[in-house]
């Protein structure tokens, strides 16, 4: 139970991590978009742990794959 408290606060996490991101994308580029890889890997971690319905596990991973494209697509 209290593992399970912990990933339900990590939301908190990857709503700051969101909004430092986009205060820091347009300067920072590849910062901003590191910050949004990690709080996407926390919200497919989290999705996982609290055995969240499939839309929100497919939404996660979703996001995760189109953050990692954009990263490698600053470094063409």
């Amino acid at each position: 139970m209290k593992c399970e408290k912990l990933f339900e606060n990590l939301n908190y996490v990857v709503l700051m991590g969101l909004i430092t991101g986009q205060c820091i994308i347009g300067k920072w580029y590849l910062l901003g978009q590191c910050v949004y890889l990690l709080c996407n890997m926390i919200s497919v971690t989290r999705s996982f742990v609290l055995k969240r319905p499939k839309a929100d596990k497919i939404k996660d991973c979703s996001c995760t794959a189109i953050t990692i494209g954009l990263i490698l697509l600053a470094f063409r």
